[in-house]
């Protein structure tokens, strides 16, 4: 699945971080790319914890996951949700509740930069 995102370039010319728009990650993922400050939008949602991933979709700028790698990302997490409820084990709502949320909101936001009604600096 992270081999369907794409690579995109980081602000920040530091080995070990990657800066977006102000907010501060450690944790983006160069999965399959081949050139230095670059990251995968997908392969960072897949392979993070759920605790960053709420914090790359609450606190990145606008163009920091594509609209396409969101949606597939949303689809397979909740299948995997589904799933997991279903199952006789013990599962938090919690968590994932804020990622589909963060999901929501984000491609929500995109959507809007795309149909020029928001300022991409605002979102």
């Amino acid at each position: 699945m992270p081999v369907a995102g794409r690579c995109k370039s980081c602000d920040s010319k530091a080995d070990d971080v990657c800066l977006s728009g102000g907010a501060e990650f450690k944790t983006f993922q160069g999965f399959h790319c081949h050139t230095d400050h670059h990251y995968n939008d997908l392969a960072t949602l897949v392979f993070n914890p759920q605790g960053y991933v709420t914090q790359a979709l609450f606190q990145g700028h606008s163009g920091t996951f594509s609209f396409t790698s969101m949606l597939l990302y949303g689809v397979i997490y909740w299948l995997m949700a589904g799933i997991t409820y279903g199952a006789f084990i013990p599962s938090g709502l919690f968590t994932p509740s804020l990622i589909f949320g963060g999901l929501l909101g984000r491609m929500w936001a995109e959507a809007l930069v795309a149909m020029h009604v928001a300022n991409e600096n605002t979102v």
